[in-house]
């Protein structure tokens, strides 16, 4: 019969802070990678062309925009959705890592940050007026796009 006992083995008790301590530099610039190209990855959807209806700029005399048909990514005429793109520090809670991707993580091109639009658009709703905005998604698509990336990248940093 084979018997077991880890107090026989000499360093087994510190090894898991050890471990932890190795891993975590590794995992906050893997987070912080993964932060990168979410955001590039975001910004990437929010620009190109719509297929919606075509609008005069606010402002403007002569320059229009193609808004963004129901189900397909918001244009962003101005920028300022697609500016507001960014990512927060990861942030450890006990061992595990975590950080937040997405509007107003960034700043508008005019200064402000405007999560509770930017969620109108993925999801759809009313806004302040009572107009309906059907759902534009653009963090949904974004994420099933680069989960195979991000798996790709965590397996790298920890092998």
């Amino acid at each position: 019969m084979l018997k077991f006992d880890s107090t026989e083995w000499q360093g087994l008790d510190g090894l898991a802070e050890e471990l932890i301590l190795e891993l975590r530099p590794k995992a906050e610039h893997a987070m912080f990678d993964a932060g990168s190209r979410f955001q590039a990855e975001l910004k990437s959807t929010l620009t190109g062309t719509r297929s919606g209806r075509t609008y005069r700029k606010p402002n403007t005399k002569a320059a229009t925009y193609t808004a963004s048909a129901p189900g397909e990514p918001p244009a962003s005429p101005s920028g300022n959705l697609r500016n507001s793109m960014g990512f927060s520090r990861p942030k450890w809670r006990g061992s595990t890592i975590e950080m937040e991707v997405g509007s107003g993580l960034g700043v508008a091109s005019d200064g402000e940050r405007k999560p509770a639009y930017a969620q109108r658009l993925e999801f759809g709703g009313s806004d302040s007026r009572g107009v309906r905005i059907e759902a534009r998604p653009y963090m949904a698509p974004a994420a099933l796009r680069m989960e195979p990336i991000l798996d790709a990248l965590f397996r790298k940093a920890i092998a």
